[in-house]
């Protein structure tokens, strides 16, 4: 198991940076020493030593003002067993994702803030073998290696295991599709807009599909009704006061009518 310590130390006055330490621990039979991978760093900033880097701690998105965003103390990355040490390309990428987390966690924070909770300050990323893509357990994300190696661009994942560790959501608050959709959503109106959000079949589609479905949902509601409704219904998840009257409240419409609406625009565009 190859881990990775990643912790925020103020270098100089303004520019916080993370340094990054690199520690090798085996998990099972010990990797003989010719065999023992070398370990990329990707190239940010100045390079202290061999094993040593420091790292941008800021987004360049513009955060929401408000209380000032959660920064992370430490993000470690975990790679679980010597197959997956060897895997083409998987230090490189677990990498990138620490990168993401660091630089996006203050965003997704604060677009999520609520009045008298702070997310948590660590994140730990572990790759390992199993099915699937990936979940989110307490501060942990868990990724598919074999997911990534398929599908080596899908960073947008990480994004959205993120935004559950900021969710951080307290048991039976609201229906699941509601978490899932905030997640995705975040994660499309924020981490990659630039990706387009799949068609839906609007006489098939429900707004509980969650995830995409659900994601596109709010992004029309809050282009066309309240731009901080994706806010106000994570406020009510976590104050556990959510109901489905939230929607008529910042629409004067009821969920289903407003989702019968957004059905609508895309039979409309079917029918051109």
């Amino acid at each position: 198991m190859a881990k990775y310590n990643l912790m925020r130390t103020p270098i100089f006055l303004w520019q916080p940076v993370l340094l990054i330490c690199l520690a090798l621990v085996w998990r099972g039979t010990q990797l003989q020493a010719d065999d023992e991978p070398t370990i990329p760093i990707p190239q940010t900033e100045e390079k202290l030593t061999d094993d040593t880097q420091t790292v941008d701690a800021n987004a360049d998105e513009k955060q929401p003002e408000g209380r000032k965003a959660v920064e992370l103390e430490k993000v470690t990355v975990v790679i679980e067993g010597s197959d997956i040490l060897r895997q083409e390309g998987i230090h490189e990428w677990a990498g990138k994702a620490g990168k993401l987390v660091v630089d996006y966690y203050p965003i997704f924070d604060k677009l999520l803030e609520s009045d008298g909770y702070e997310p948590p300050n660590e994140v730990t990323i572990i790759f390992r073998k199993m099915d699937g893509v990936a979940f989110s357990t307490g501060t942990s994300i868990v990724i598919s290696a074999d997911w990534i190696k398929r599908m080596p661009d899908d960073f947008g994942m990480v994004a959205h295991e993120l935004v559950h560790i900021i969710q951080s959501y307290p048991r039976r608050t609201g229906p699941g599709w509601i978490t899932e959709g905030i997640a995705d959503y975040i994660r499309h109106a924020h981490y990659e807009p630039e990706v387009p959000l799949p068609r839906i079949n609007p006489d098939r589609a429900k707004y509980t599909d969650s995830y995409k479905t659900t994601a596109g949902f709010f992004i029309w509601i809050e282009k066309n009704y309240d731009a901080e409704f994706v806010k106000k219904l994570n406020i009510a998840m976590r104050e556990r006061t959510y109901s489905d009257d939230i929607f008529e409240k910042h629409s004067g419409k009821s969920l289903d009518d407003l989702w019968n609406e957004y059905a609508d625009t895309f039979r409309r565009n079917r029918e051109r």
